[in-house]
């Protein structure tokens, strides 16, 4: 005999869907307060066993692929998600992370700037190493496979749009300096304001997926495939992101998970 599971309390998926686009697009604001403050207004009208948002944080790894000598750098980024199923162990993710740094070092000047100043344009040309840096705002749609309540593997695209100045520090000591000297020039009119690619990613739930305040941890790896540079002459320079990050449901009441729990338990036994 089976028990029947007691009712626990949930919204339509279009309900959900229409709340949760409403939460992404005010996400979009530079403030992340505003965000935070969506998910604690929202959380609990859009959480069913079908729809539930996330907050997620985490860091980035940073390079310039095709960049002459690229090295990696750390950086901080957070994002809110918005989990949709599909089917039994089907899910859509859109996510949106207004800060998500990107970047890289390189051994030499990315690209090598015209400054009109021959003096200054001799030494940046002889630079030794140099750092890009900008924020975005990410928006990837993956498709996530969850083969267990644990185990999540997912691929889809994403946009990417520069908020900010991309700043280019050039670390030079090419004569006639005699020190090791940092020059910063803003770099924007070289480089794209959007960016697009592929994302996979591998993640675990070590309590389980879907459950209040316990986290999701995953490993993402971002492949960029816009050329950065305007009117690039040589090679292409693509944003290559490895993603860590933690991110945690806003999903039904912990009392709620404790009735399901105590409902499964009973259920397994009658089956018995």
């Amino acid at each position: 005999m089976r028990t029947r599971a007691p009712a626990v309390s949930s919204r339509s998926w279009t309900l959900g869907a229409l709340l949760g686009l409403l939460f992404l697009l005010a996400g979009a604001a530079p403030a992340n307060a505003q965000t935070v403050l969506l998910v604690l207004l929202l959380g609990n009208r859009v959480a069913s066993d079908h729809l539930y948002l996330s907050m997620k944080v985490g860091t980035n790894w940073t390079t310039l692929s095709g960049a002459e000598g690229a090295s990696g750098m750390w950086a901080f980024n957070y994002g809110v998600q918005l989990d949709a199923r599909l089917a039994k162990k089907l899910w859509l993710i859109f996510e949106l992370a207004p800060l998500s740094p990107k970047g890289g070092y390189s051994t030499g000047p990315v690209p090598a700037y015209a400054l009109g100043n021959p003096e200054l344009d001799d030494v940046l040309s002889r630079t030794t190493k140099t750092k890009l840096g900008f924020n975005s705002v990410d928006l990837p749609v993956l498709l996530s496979f969850r083969p267990t309540n644990k185990f999540r593997f997912g691929a889809g695209p994403y946009v990417s749009y520069r908020l900010n100045n991309a700043e280019t520090s050039f670390y030079t000591s090419a004569p006639p300096l005699s020190d090791q000297v940092v020059i910063n020039v803003n770099s924007s009119p070289y480089y794209q304001r959007w960016d697009y690619g592929v994302a996979l990613e591998a993640g675990y739930s070590p309590w389980g997926a879907g459950r209040r305040g316990r986290p999701t941890f995953s490993v993402r790896y971002m492949i960029g495939l816009a050329d950065l540079v305007i009117d690039n002459p040589g090679n292409g320079i693509y944003n290559r992101v490895l993603q860590l990050s933690a991110s945690f449901p806003y999903t039904r009441r912990p009392d709620e998970d404790k009735i399901l729990d105590e409902y499964e338990k009973t259920a397994g036994q009658a089956d018995k």
